[in-house]
């Protein structure tokens, strides 16, 4: 029983690549590869010199006035003494309230 309506296709040949393509393809991937690391180190390395940037800028920007800053009569006029003033001094930036409308007292 043959089926004379369906002729056989012919087995397309594959050709085995050559030792000399082989290694171009080999030498193209390590090529490819190495620009991706390059790129990858480049990109890290500009943010890290944004970021060292920025430190920077935080570094040299001017100082806020601070209490210690006031004179006697200064520090009066706002209701402080020198010994407030030197305890606010002392007192870390986190126990002071981040932000607030409202004049607080310190003691």
């Amino acid at each position: 029983m043959s089926n004379d309506n369906n002729p056989r296709q012919p087995v397309p040949t594959v050709r085995t690549p050559s030792m000399d393509e082989i290694h171009a393809l080999q030498a193209a991937a390590r090529h490819a590869r190495n620009i991706a690391i390059i790129t990858m180190f480049q990109n890290r390395f500009t943010e890290i010199v944004r970021a060292v940037d920025k430190a920077l800028d935080w570094l040299s920007r001017p100082r806020e006035p601070s209490l210690m800053d006031l004179d006697d009569r200064m520090l009066k006029d706002i209701g402080l003494t020198r010994s407030d003033a030197l305890t606010a001094a002392k007192r870390r930036p986190t126990a002071l309230p981040a932000n607030s409308n409202r004049p607080q007292r310190i003691a």
